[in-house]
């Protein structure tokens, strides 16, 4: 790491509680929805559409905040890239080039340029492959497989009640 510079965490206290804020914006409203949209796509765990959607929802929620929020700046924290912009880009690189089609990114222009720009410095350079791209065509995961339904059960025949028969005598 001897391109970063020092002060990774911020430059005073502020800026470091402002590092672990976003950090944890990362570990609480990033990740979580992230599991259930990619981990199926790349055949991890089974498809369950319907967390599916919910993940999409609430990644494009959060997504949609960060671009707002990356508006007027160029990083998350200060003037320069912090561990804040390195954990967001670090997670958000998978969204980038499996699901966030131009379509999506369409409307992420801030959020978009603070990625670009963070994957353009030279300790990203080193650590990712020279030939990755964004994602043209959302990658979908395969459609669950209907679950086999089980022959009903035949009731079983009843036996017949035997009836004491009265003896004549």
């Amino acid at each position: 790491a001897s391109h970063w510079k020092k002060n990774l965490t911020g430059k005073n206290a502020y800026e470091a509680a402002q590092v672990d804020q976003w950090m944890d914006v990362v570990n609480s409203s990033i990740e979580p929805p992230t599991i259930p949209w990619l981990l199926p796509i790349w055949g991890m765990i089974p498809n369950d559409v319907a967390a599916t959607n919910k993940a999409k929802g609430s990644l494009i929620s959060i997504l949609n905040t960060l671009n707002n929020f990356m508006e007027t700046r160029t990083f998350f924290v200060g003037e320069r890239i912090s561990l804040a912009d390195i954990c967001m880009t670090v997670n958000l690189f998978p969204l980038y080039t499996t699901v966030l089609d131009t379509g999506l990114r369409k409307r992420l222009t801030h959020l978009n340029r603070w990625f670009l720009t963070c994957m353009n410095q030279p300790n990203f350079k080193e650590q990712y492959p020279s030939d990755w791209s964004l994602c043209t065509k959302m990658a979908v995961a395969k459609e669950p497989e209907p679950k086999a339904e089980k022959p009903k059960a035949q009731p079983k025949a009843q036996p017949k009640k035997e009836t004491p028969q009265e003896e004549d005598e």
